[in-house]
């Protein structure tokens, strides 16, 4: 999580570095404020409850009431990733790229195009195709 996101009090999971599953968290709460991408917390339960220690903010994953929604999302995400992974042309990206750097507005294209709204008008423009936003 981020620092500024981080309240007080407040129950979070923290996903310990050494749990390689991905899925083990520790219920801690949030002490203080968040310093230099660390934060203080006390462990509630386990091994380590009532221990208090600075962790990185990056481990601490999500509030402690949304822990089976952020693994829910987790395996989609990862879904997702496994069918485009398995669907995506590394040919059809070559010459859809070879196609955009010729164009003289864009130099490749990864996956997706993004790029202002300017250069997508002269872009489709030189194809005589109305950008989709105008109307």
């Amino acid at each position: 999580m981020r620092k500024d996101e981080l309240v007080a009090g407040h129950l979070y999971a923290y996903r310990p570095k050494e749990a390689n599953d991905g899925r083990t968290f520790l219920k801690v709460k949030h002490l203080g404020p968040a310093r230099a991408r660390q934060c203080r917390v006390r462990y509630m339960d386990g091994e380590w409850e009532g221990l208090e220690e600075w962790v990185p903010t990056r481990q601490v994953a999500c509030a402690w009431g949304e822990r089976k929604a952020l693994l829910r999302d987790e395996e989609r995400a990862a879904r997702l990733a496994d069918v485009s992974a398995s669907i995506w042309d590394p040919v059809t990206e070559e010459a859809i790229s070879s196609v955009m750097t010729a164009s003289g507005e864009y130099g490749g294209f990864i996956r997706r195009w993004d790029t202002d709204e300017g250069s997508a008008d002269r872009y489709w423009a030189r194809r005589a195709v109305r950008h989709a936003t105008r109307k």
